[in-house]
């Protein structure tokens, strides 16, 4: 109803990080195809952290990509606009780490014989997006082989030195006893809070 929007749009004033939205698994993949949601599997159940800055799957990411030697080389904070009502809509930010890998060139199906005429290829750099979102539901993230839409982007940031999987987990570390608190821990304030935790040159979008 009219007054039920009336409602809602005052409490949304009064805090603007209410209607935050964390997206997880259950992403439609309509939506995934826009660049808006991951398409891929997330973080599964957080359990009885459901409501602090912390996920046990992440942090066991984490150590994986660092005992592969892995590094992140720069960072995209997205701003995302759901319309919930016809004049309401609920925002929530989204952070991106960014890593580039080094993948040998496909040559499935190459018999032995083909191989020994087919000209030498150059190894591929692959761009792998690590995707945190922060909430009411908790902290959840997924993997990406894409960036999100640029209409949505407004900050990002090159490293001045590469990020390690094991300095990205004591960041999040420092934060893991936060509670979702929409006026000062809310996905707005992890994301700029994060970003800022690594040396480099930002640039502003909006």
């Amino acid at each position: 109803s009219v007054l039920l929007v009336q409602i809602i749009a005052s409490q949304l004033r009064a805090e603007p990080y209410l209607w935050e939205i964390v997206m997880g698994a259950s992403s439609s993949n309509t939506n995934a195809r826009k660049g808006i949601l991951p398409n891929v599997g997330c973080c599964g159940a957080r359990g009885n952290t459901s409501m602090l800055c912390h996920n046990d799957l992440l942090n066991t990411y984490l150590h994986q990509l660092q005992q592969l030697h892995r590094q992140f080389d720069s960072a995209y904070i997205y701003r995302q606009e759901v319309k919930i009502a016809p004049q309401l809509q609920a925002v929530s930010y989204i952070l991106l780490i960014q890593r580039t890998e080094i993948v040998e060139p496909n040559i499935a199906g190459a018999t032995t014989d083909s191989l020994e005429i087919l000209p030498k290829s150059l190894p591929l750099k692959v761009k792998k997006e690590l995707r945190l979102d922060w909430g009411r539901d908790g902290l959840a993230f997924t993997e990406l082989d894409y960036r999100l839409s640029d209409e949505m982007l407004i900050r990002s940031k090159v490293f001045h030195q590469p990020l390690t999987p094991q300095e990205l987990l004591d960041q999040l570390a420092e934060v893991q006893n936060r509670h979702y608190d929409p006026e000062e821990w809310a996905s707005y304030h992890f994301c700029y809070h994060l970003i800022a935790q690594t040396n480099g040159r930002d640039y502003d979008y909006r």
